[in-house]
């Protein structure tokens, strides 16, 4: 974040603060010299989803600039989901950007080939929607990560967890939340069955269906 930089380099000067260093470039790609090497590595790159902004690519590449003893706040994060039926939040997706042209649709997955604005994951607060059950861990990751240094690390995930809907509705898409763990036992989420008091930071992770799935009670 480029205007970042210039803001905290004008601040350094105006405030004095004497006691901080910038370094103004990727943290994936900083080589720190033994003595700069920190004990708590404290981040703020969680999305809505939890790993939705590049939080385990660039902690795991910064995790050569943390001694080995060394404390990183978050120290980890789930990402949970949940069917969702919202009609609303859908169409406004299927209009947000118009269909692609058939020149290009040729050479499109047939799932792909509708309004591109149903293949954009949206942040937005839930209003005029319904959940078809209880929000469920897909995905977690851990810092400072112990297969980090050793080899490629691979973040790719796949998971799968199953929901049974007590009405009859239409599946619109799927809801994103996260827990963290800070460190200890202090959390922060946003998943509705342990949300954060007073936490408005974040709000959930819309991923809107192409088709939207009609389900019957007991599916």
């Amino acid at each position: 974040n480029q205007n970042a930089i210039v803001t905290l380099r004008n601040r350094i000067c105006s405030e004095m603060w004497s006691n901080v260093t910038l370094i103004a470039m990727d943290m994936r790609h900083w080589k720190p010299d033994e003595s700069e090497l920190c004990d708590v590595l404290v981040s703020e790159l969680l999305g809505s989803f939890g790993d939705n902004e590049l939080s385990p690519e660039c902690l795991d590449g910064a995790q050569r600039c943390m001694r080995t003893d060394g404390v990183s706040i978050p120290s980890d994060y789930t990402s949970f989901i949940a069917p969702i039926s919202t009609s609303k939040l859908w169409m406004c997706a299927n209009e947000t950007h118009p269909p692609q042209p058939p020149s290009l649709q040729q050479h499109t997955p047939h799932s792909q080939t509708g309004s591109r604005g149903l293949n954009t994951p949206y942040v937005v607060r839930f209003h005029a929607h319904y959940l078809l059950g209880q929000a469920q861990p897909l995905f977690q990751f851990q810092h400072p990560n112990p297969c980090a240094g050793k080899h490629k690390v691979d973040n790719t995930r796949f998971g799968s967890v199953s929901f049974t809907s007590t009405v009859c509705t239409t599946v619109h898409g799927i809801a994103g939340y996260f827990h963290s763990t800070l460190y200890a036992d202090e959390t922060l989420s946003i998943v509705p069955q342990s949300h954060t008091e007073g936490m408005f930071s974040w709000f959930p992770l819309f991923l809107p269906l192409c088709v939207p799935v009609r389900v019957q009670q007991g599916d």
